[in-house]
């Protein structure tokens, strides 16, 4: 009987599950972001789209922003930097409005995000377990 070292491959088949799994988190993720901004009620103030007689609710502090143009819901993307590191993000100066800047408080849509995709994240795993046990 052969002893045969198949740790490359155990490395392997680790490598491939951990990059599915962090890719699936990571779109998870750009998904909620993108519903968090898109959709559900908000509370602020009305303004008056400039050069229109058309107005729209802003979000209040501690809301996700609100959906003026859909120019940053449709720029949250994701990035893959390694096997097990992603980023989940957007380019956009007005991007930080996450953390609030000057006299703008924040409106949160990435890390309520997170959140939401953490707690689905055993579920997450079953299904690319699945997925790759098949």
């Amino acid at each position: 009987m052969a002893i045969r070292n198949s740790t490359d491959s155990v490395n392997a088949m680790i490598r491939k599950h951990a990059r599915l799994y962090v890719e699936a988190l990571a779109r998870d993720t750009e998904a909620e972001a993108k519903k968090t901004i898109l959709r559900g009620a908000k509370t602020g103030l009305f303004y008056k789209v400039p050069g229109t007689q058309v107005f729209y609710q802003a979000s209040a502090p501690g809301e996700s922003p609100a959906p003026r143009t859909g120019i940053l819901a449709n720029s949250i993307h994701i990035a893959i930097i390694s096997d097990y590191v992603v980023q989940v993000g957007s380019d956009l100066k007005y991007s930080r409005i996450e953390f609030g800047w000057g006299n703008v408080a924040p409106r949160p849509f990435l890390r309520p995000s997170v959140d939401k995709t953490m707690l689905k994240k055993d579920a997450i795993s079953d299904a690319i377990m699945r997925q790759v046990t098949r």
